[in-house]
């Protein structure tokens, strides 16, 4: 049946061979691995249910912690009397530096998991300095209002003053009202 000596019969042969080694090595396996108990079952069943707790204890300790860093960040009140306070800031901010703030444009906010997003648009005129001067105020440790994105824009080749469009977005709590008022467009901008 194995042959070896005859050309054609080779191919067959180690084909058997191969398989009776096969069969072999899962009887073997059969025999000598041990089946899974109910004991180790719950063992296993035990540590992945601590695994999970151990986790859901860590997530909830990191969601505290990142709750308690971004408190301070947060606005207080309802969203017109944050975009008035938002106001006032960048018009301070734009007095202090010299610069002349020639637009300011409540957008559409946005709630997200526990906080309401206040959109805005500001542009501001003046020299690079003093409108980067502005523009660093924002980045403040204690700051409330945060930089989204800055379009600075010079008039021409000779032309010192520069004009820079700047995203700017406040975050305060989301509670119903604040939730209801940015959801119908408000926050400062009806």
């Amino acid at each position: 049946m194995i042959n070896f000596k005859n050309r054609d019969e080779i191919l067959p042969s180690a084909l058997i061979l191969l398989s009776i080694v096969l069969m072999s090595a899962a009887l073997l396996y059969i025999l000598l691995v041990p089946a899974p108990t109910v004991a180790s079952a719950e063992r296993a069943h035990r540590l992945m249910r601590r695994r999970i707790l151990r986790d859901t204890t860590t997530a909830t300790l990191r969601t505290r912690s990142s709750q308690a860093a971004a408190a301070p960040r947060l606005w207080p009140g309802d969203p017109r009397s944050v975009t008035s306070a938002v106001l006032a800031q960048l018009t301070d901010n734009a007095r202090q530096q010299g610069v002349s703030l020639t637009s300011f444009r409540p957008q559409r906010g946005q709630t997200l998991d526990g906080v309401a997003e206040l959109r805005y648009t500001a542009q501001l005129s003046g020299s690079y300095p003093q409108v980067r001067g502005v523009l660093a105020s924002f980045d403040a440790k204690n700051g409330k209002t945060a930089l989204r994105s800055v379009d600075m824009s010079a008039g021409g080749a000779k032309a010192n003053v520069v004009t820079a469009t700047v995203g700017l977005s406040a975050y305060l709590p989301a509670t119903e009202t604040v939730i209801a008022t940015v959801q119908s467009g408000g926050g400062g901008n009806g």
